[in-house]
């Protein structure tokens, strides 16, 4: 046998042998994942059995029944106040709630779509009990039997890479009501569990019975989260239209549409040595609001503030209390409001800004252009105690300065419209048919273009 043919031989018998191997391997990593994964799920609350399992060489392929048993630990990371009214009232109905697992991975390390699906089986008994009772509530049970409600997982060598929402499109009629959901492209994209983006193409959902109509429609969601912890954190918002309707046959008082289109949210927290600071940017390129007699129209609505000089300490502390529901005892609250103010704090509003508003007050029409504000408010360091002293005490320890910009135009349209006094006109200073309004406070005192009121 020719040296060629020997390592040919060896290559292959090594080939195989890694082939028959790394099923097998891969299949205990597998299993410890899920065994490991399981008793993480069993300690947060659930309860998981296995339904089947139809496993062969290449892939782990098992169905497993999942019921929520104690809700506490999902609700408490939903910021949601432990122990308050909502959060009991939800864990009541989000307790027995039932779901399915499938897992189909494969025994090979590889991009895996659709490795794992959830879906929803069942509602809690007090949520079916109160779906019966509604016309159209079998239909909404039905429709989750059927796996209407159902997410799938993309995993790249076993790490979590996408998550989608099986698009929706659920209408049910009975009689006079009528339900329609849709959601398309609900998507969530992974670089890790604190570094994600979501993307929602659609969401709709409108509720008609035989004298009222409710709507609500967002359109084009994006959401990027990058974080390092829970004082460390950046968030991107992006969204194309917002749009809510509600109106009633009968009562055209009740009838009401609130609108926005293309809003663009930038916001982060992040700490600095003993500091935290937090900022955060909006703009709105349009807000509508109409009701029976009345309608808003306001164009680029942009905010720009922020948040500085924190203790960390406490905003640490402050925030394992919210998780842990501390802020239930009114003693507990009291004493963190205390801890606040005792710290102090630098607001900083660098701009709140419309470039235009239409506006229509039970047929009072008046339209102005561009106003624009800033504002700064600093809280010295102090020993103040609130439980002992007046509020006003705070004010020997702030400084706050405020500047609104407005065209001449305007003011006097503003001054007209809500009747102000004219002694207020000494407080504007007008320049190249600007008004400006300046406030100072410091000392206890207030000045407004220089000339002290207070």
């Amino acid at each position: 046998m020719g040296i060629l043919t020997k390592i040919t031989l060896g290559l292959v018998v090594i080939v195989g042998g890694v082939a028959i191997a790394v099923p097998t391997i891969y299949k205990t990593k597998i299993n410890d994942v899920i065994v490991e994964n399981k008793s993480k799920l069993e300690r947060e609350g659930m309860f998981i059995s296995l339904k089947s399992n139809n496993d062969d060489f290449f892939h782990v392929k098992r169905e497993y029944k999942v019921i929520i048993k104690d809700s506490s630990y999902i609700l408490n990371k939903t910021e949601i106040v432990a122990n308050s009214p909502e959060f009991h009232d939800l864990k009541k109905h989000l307790d027995e709630t039932k779901f399915l697992v499938s897992v189909n991975l494969a025994k090979y390390p590889a991009m895996q779509n659709a490795a794992v699906v959830i879906s929803l089986d069942e509602f809690s008994p007090p949520v079916i009990l109160k779906l019966t009772k509604e016309k159209i509530g079998q239909g909404v049970i039905d429709f989750v039997k059927d796996r209407g409600l159902m997410v799938s997982f993309d995993f790249e060598e076993y790490k979590l890479k996408q998550a989608k929402l099986k698009d929706i499109n659920f209408s049910l009629e009975q009689e006079n009501a009528k339900l329609i959901q849709k959601t398309q492209n609900f998507v969530v994209k992974f670089d890790s569990l604190t570094n994600y983006k979501i993307n929602l193409d659609k969401f709709h959902i409108k509720l008609n019975d035989q004298d009222n109509q409710f709507s609500f429609d967002l359109n084009s969601y994006i959401h990027e989260v990058s974080k390092k912890d829970d004082l460390n954190t950046a968030e991107l918002i992006i969204i194309n239209k917002v749009l809510l309707e509600i109106s009633n046959d009968k009562v055209a008082s009740q009838n009401m549409t609130f609108g926005l289109k293309n809003i663009h949210s930038k916001s982060n927290i992040s700490t600095k040595g003993d500091k935290v600071f937090a900022f955060s940017n909006m703009n709105i390129k349009q807000i509508n609001f109409n009701s029976n007699m009345d309608t808003l129209e306001i164009g680029n609505f942009d905010t720009r503030l922020s948040l500085k000089e924190l203790n960390k300490e406490l905003i640490t502390d402050i925030y394992a209390a919210v998780q842990n529901g501390g802020m239930v005892d009114q003693a507990v609250l009291n004493a963190y409001i205390q801890e606040l103010l005792s710290n102090g704090f630098n607001f900083n509003l660098e701009k709140f800004q419309i470039d235009y508003a239409k506006i229509n007050l039970q047929n009072n029409k008046f339209d102005t252009g561009k106003i624009s504000l800033q504002s700064n408010v600093i809280l010295e360091e102090n020993t103040i105690d609130m439980r002992t002293s007046p509020m006003l005490d705070f004010l020997s320890v702030v400084t706050s300065n405020l500047n609104l910009q407005m065209s001449k135009d305007d003011i006097n349209l503003i001054m007209n419209k809500f009747r102000l006094p004219a002694f207020f006109m000494q407080f504007v200073k007008i320049e190249n048919d600007q008004a400006n309004i300046n406030a100072e406070f410091k000392n206890k005192e207030l000045y407004v273009n220089n000339k002290r009121v207070l």
